[in-house]
């Protein structure tokens, strides 16, 4: 079925994410009975001992596994639903207001997306009065024609993933149920040895995961608006987020998982050799697969690839709208910037930083320096500071401070990745991505977290 304008318009992408909301509340409610069974078993245990206790167990524990599997399923669709509501609400707000641009300047458009001069306005007149206004607008019609079919087609595949996305996190929810089996069917006879009953170098961080800094919570992508800048040559904003590196030995989670991420991020593929400095990788530590905390965070920035800068945008909590520069900043007016979702640089390091560790850094560059480095508790220590930046030094999880002539740390903040790599936002409309470490706009300062 084809994308039209109306089918566009008459959308409501927002029911998704609401309804990844109540997804969320229905995942935590199942989290809490979880634990009020477990807290009735323990109390249970305490004076019940023998053969029935040990069957009620094993009852309860299958119980909570079912629950478990829901909760999980339940946070998964959160997930799916708040990031895909949010990326067709985007494109259902460019295509909405691109058509109502048009039509206010004598434009029309067909349901298809296609733009044509509205017969009898002013255009028109102009049109036939003058060749040359004529052969404008028709330039000017076939750009906005592929403009807006462009916009459907973006909704569209959107909307195609979003589905894919649903059926993949539901998956396992509602089994099939198992036909009786018939009892004169032959039976396998045993196996030699047991199989082993569990294989956990796929498996995330054990502990608890409620909320952020928990070892194996996992860090979502927070609903933003989608960038309608494309990419720069060489940013990328499509690595994938893996338990374990490419082309290394599978490993449970701890030390030599993390070991093989940092050599990983640091360069070296998985068949030995060594990726060109500056070259984004082509996956990224997921936040709950990692127990160190500096991987934890380059993690959770990655996962906020593709999102949109907007100026002022974004807190510990997720994207959000964002602020008038005020001649601060004029190309983020010119980009509308207040009228989009999504994190500026120092909003990204803030909600990289707070959802991996529970640390909030505050927002602005020139707050988190002091913030995370004041103090004998501080977060971090500095261990670069120079008129440019010396990627040799540095390590994955590093946060790099830009002066840039506007005081201490005045300027930017970027995450570094490894292997002269960062992950960043840093231009309205643009998507956060990884790129090439900036090495100048120094004088520069670096904050290893502790």
């Amino acid at each position: 079925m084809t994308t039209t304008i109306s089918g566009v318009s008459n959308s409501h992408p927002e029911q998704l994410t609401d309804a990844g909301r109540r997804a969320a509340d229905s995942a935590g409610k199942v989290s809490q009975q979880i634990a009020d069974g477990h807290g009735t078993l323990k109390r249970l245990d305490d004076g019940w001992q023998g053969s029935a206790a040990d069957a009620a167990n094993a009852s309860a524990n299958r119980t909570f596994t079912d629950q478990q599997k829901v909760a999980d399923t339940l946070r998964r669709l959160q997930w799916v639903l708040t990031d895909g509501g949010s990326q067709l609400s985007g494109t259902k707000n460019s295509v909405t207001e691109g058509v109502n641009t048009l039509k206010q300047q004598g434009f029309q458009v067909a349901d298809d997306g296609t733009v044509s001069v509205r017969p009898g306005s002013a255009l028109d007149v102009m049109s036939k009065k003058n060749p040359v206004i004529a052969m404008q607008l028709r330039q000017l019609t076939a750009a906005n024609s592929v403009k807006l079919k462009t916009l459907l087609a973006r909704f569209d595949s959107q909307d195609r993933e979003l589905a894919d996305a649903i059926r993949k996190a539901t998956d396992g929810l509602n089994p099939a149920e198992e036909k009786p089996k018939d009892p004169n069917t032959p039976q396998p006879p045993p196996p030699d040895q047991p199989k082993p009953t569990t294989d956990d170098t796929d498996a995330p961080v054990p502990g608890p995961d409620a909320k952020p800094g928990d070892p194996g919570y996992k860090v979502p992508h927070a609903p933003g608006d989608p960038a309608e800048v494309p990419p720069k040559p060489g940013w990328k904003v499509d690595a994938k987020g893996e338990t374990n590196p490419p082309g290394y030995p599978p490993q449970p989670p701890g030390e030599a998982r993390d070991q093989n991420w940092r050599d990983y991020l640091n360069g070296k593929n998985g068949d030995g050799t060594q990726r060109p400095a500056g070259q984004p990788p082509e996956a990224y530590p997921l936040p709950e697969a990692v127990t160190d905390k500096k991987l934890k965070i380059v993690g959770a920035a990655e996962n906020q690839q593709g999102t949109r800068y907007v100026w002022g945008g974004g807190s510990k909590d997720g994207a959000t709208s964002g602020a008038p520069a005020k001649g601060t900043d004029p190309y983020a007016d010119k980009m509308h910037d207040y009228e989009h979702t999504g994190f500026d640089c120092s909003g990204l390091s803030e909600y990289a930083i707070y959802q991996a560790t529970g640390y909030d850094p505050g927002k602005g560059t020139s707050v988190q320096y002091p913030n995370m480095t004041a103090g004998a508790g501080a977060f971090g220590a500095v261990v670069q500071t120079g008129p440019t930046l010396d990627t040799s030094q540095l390590q994955p999880g590093d946060v790099i401070y830009y002066d840039g002539g506007q005081g201490v740390a005045g300027a930017h903040v970027a995450i570094y990745m490894g292997n002269g790599v960062t992950v960043e936002t840093n231009e309205s409309g643009t998507p956060v991505h990884s790129q090439a470490a900036t090495t100048s706009n120094g004088p520069v300062r670096v904050v290893r977290p502790n």
